[in-house]
């Protein structure tokens, strides 16, 4: 009967860091809106590879439904709300100049998804009816 699986040895981690940044480049870019371009740059890749990635992920993972009802709500209202319903206006969401309404739509992309991560995160206090020094307590 076979043992339990063995760890990997370090030199099978390290072989898997180089893979495992792209994964965080490829996952976390395409989430937060960049182009093929930037997500190019950042992989050291032909931008219609990254092109693909990017069609890939979202045939994958459907993330495109949430951004085009960001950016449609953006752009009919000029702002938009994160998960606590807060707002965060977005007058150049219909700039001429190119680079300024897609900084802008990336906001409108990532607002819904980063702004409210930040409560879940650390600003909320799981534990609201006790003392913090009885929690301190708790979690040692």
């Amino acid at each position: 009967m076979p043992g339990p699986p063995r760890r990997s040895s370090g030199s099978d981690r390290k072989s898997h860091l180089p893979m495992r940044r792209e994964a965080k480049v490829i996952n976390f870019g395409i989430i937060y809106g960049m182009s093929a371009y930037g997500l190019s740059q950042q992989l050291g890749v032909d931008p219609k590879i990254a092109q693909t990635y990017i069609d890939e992920y979202f045939k994958k993972y459907l993330v495109s439904n949430l951004h085009r009802k960001s950016l449609e709500e953006a752009r009919a209202k000029w702002i938009c709300d994160d998960l606590l319903h807060r707002r965060r206006y977005l007058p150049d969401i219909h700039s001429p100049n190119t680079p300024i309404r897609q900084a802008t739509e990336r906001m409108a992309i990532n607002t819904p998804l980063k702004d409210g991560s930040g409560y879940y995160q650390g600003s909320h206090d799981p534990y609201p009816e006790t003392d913090r020094r009885t929690r301190s307590s708790r979690q040692n």
